[in-house]
């Protein structure tokens, strides 16, 4: 129940029902939330074939997967940024396998990438995360916007640079920002892979688009 949460959640009913799926149910929990039974209950007697789920904490993503995986639902979940947290796997168990996420915002496969992983490794020691790559990609949009207005001031010219921006990063893509204000995903701009996670629980691979696809999709239950 936040903003974040509910753009997401409108776009994605948005997108889905022009695709021609029906939107079932639509939930919301107060940032944090853990107990999820209830709802995960009333979802079970709609039967529905897909549940995109949006949480930032970490242990809100650990939870739903768990009750989830408890309760016996048979749907295809997909989640958004709770994969990405630093223990989520570690935490979930074996209750994250086959949990579909998106986005994957990089692609695993590219020299740039594996370029700026080993970077990563040998200055902190740490695996490749989305903070990394988002942190990166970003911070250097903004100074590239900040050139290209010849200022740091957003009433004397940077709003409009970064309106007008193109900016390539050899990592997540293309920034182009749209008239809703927000950054093109997909062909054309920002990468935007979806992943499962693996019978291991703890890896993933990206399973779409065809161009960064290291395996095939396959059944959550």
């Amino acid at each position: 129940d936040t903003d974040n949460g509910r753009s997401n959640a409108d776009a994605a009913a948005a997108i889905m029902e022009a695709e021609g799926w029906t939107v079932v149910a639509y939930e919301a929990n107060p940032q944090g939330a853990t107990d999820f039974y209830s709802q995960i209950n009333k979802l079970m007697q709609l039967d529905p074939d897909v549940v995109v789920t949006n949480f930032v904490p970490q242990a809100s993503g650990v939870a739903w997967v768990k009750q989830v995986e408890e309760l016996g639902a048979e749907w295809s979940d997909v989640a958004i940024v709770y994969p990405t947290k630093p223990n989520f796997y570690e935490d979930s168990g074996n209750a994250c396998a086959d949990l579909f996420w998106v986005p994957v915002e990089y692609d695993p496969t590219s020299e740039a990438v594996k370029e700026f992983e080993g970077k990563m490794q040998d200055m902190f020691g740490v695996s490749l995360t989305k903070c990394q790559t988002s942190g990166y990609a970003t911070t250097n949009l903004m100074f590239t916007a900040i050139e290209q207005a010849g200022t740091w001031k957003a009433t004397e010219g940077l709003i409009e640079a970064y309106e007008s921006i193109v900016y390539e990063d050899p990592i997540l893509g293309t920034f182009k920002f749209e008239e809703n204000h927000t950054v093109k995903g997909g062909t054309g701009g920002l990468n935007m892979a979806t992943a499962q996670i693996q019978p291991d629980a703890q890896t993933y691979k990206i399973v779409y688009p065809d161009y960064s696809k290291q395996a095939d999709a396959y059944p959550q239950y």
